[in-house]
């Protein structure tokens, strides 16, 4: 935990890279908000949408006191999960000025995903972009039959979702020792199709809570698509957990139209930032 003076100095630091107008703000603001580290204390109640879901099965799988993959916390109750440089932001009060001091002083975060509302506002604040994410939630149960498909590994689908999401998946080591972590906790669940001893289509929950689940890393090698075995993928999981909140969000037009016609519906539209991206 930093102190007020400490922080209020480094936030003036710091905002040498952001705008005027926002200095000014936050010299005449003060500083409102204590910023730290949440070790040995639950997380406070949320409401359910996809912020919340990954913050909550990331605190189930590492809990509050691992080095690696901090959660912070501050006054308003606004909670950050880090993980590999990602940041997670969960809030229903937010101080911009703080929050944008505390992701401007840890070159550590390279992403950071949050509301719509509160990813512009960060933005706007550190001099950056944000992405549109939209978010589906399945309304009703699923038809998809999902006779072919049978829990994996990861190492089983590791190869298929490099293949097809290429340099944007992190190495092997560091998303095996997540992936495999979450599913000895229990909070995480993988599925597939295999052909000849090969997986040739998968999906798996990326955050699982008590109360809702992400679909995610949904893929299929190119000479096995239209043939239905993702949406038997998702069907599958969506079986398992048909008791909870089940989201997915959409990569492309192509996959937000599968979706909508297995009964997903969007619902949010949350902001990503790229803190190494120059707009």
């Amino acid at each position: 935990t930093l102190s007020i003076s400490a922080f209020f100095f480094l936030c003036l630091f710091v905002d040498r890279r952001r705008k005027h107008r926002q200095i000014i703000a936050t010299l005449s603001g003060g500083i409102t908000t204590m910023i730290r580290l949440l070790t040995n204390q639950s997380l406070p109640a949320f409401d359910i949408n996809w912020q919340s879901t990954y913050i909550q099965s990331r605190y189930m799988a590492y809990g509050g006191n691992a080095s690696f993959a901090p959660f912070f916390i501050d006054d308003n109750n606004t909670v950050v999960s880090v993980l590999n440089g990602h940041a997670v932001l969960y809030a229903t009060q937010f101080n911009a000025d703080e929050w944008s001091c505390f992701f401007a002083m840890h070159p550590d975060i390279t992403t950071i995903t949050a509301s719509w509302d509160i990813a512009q506002m960060l933005a706007d604040a550190l001099e950056t972009c944000v992405h549109p994410k939209k978010i589906m939630q399945l309304q009703g149960a699923l038809s998809s039959a999902a006779a072919l498909v049978t829990a994996q590994t990861p190492r089983q689908i590791y190869p298929l979702l490099y293949q097809v999401f290429g340099d944007t998946m992190p190495a092997f080591d560091e998303w095996y020792v997540d992936v495999s972590h979450r599913l000895r906790h229990g909070n995480c669940t993988l599925a597939g199709i295999s052909r000849e001893n090969e997986t040739v289509s998968t999906a798996m929950t990326v955050a699982q809570s008590p109360k809702a689940i992400v679909i995610g890393a949904v893929a299929t090698a190119p000479t096995a698509r239209k043939r239905g075995y993702a949406a038997q993928c998702i069907g599958y999981l969506a079986e398992i957990h048909k008791d909870k909140t089940i989201m997915i969000s959409p990569k492309n037009p192509y996959a937000e139209q599968l979706y909508s016609d297995m009964g997903f519906t969007v619902i949010d539209t949350i902001g990503q930032i790229n803190l190494r991206e120059e707009c």
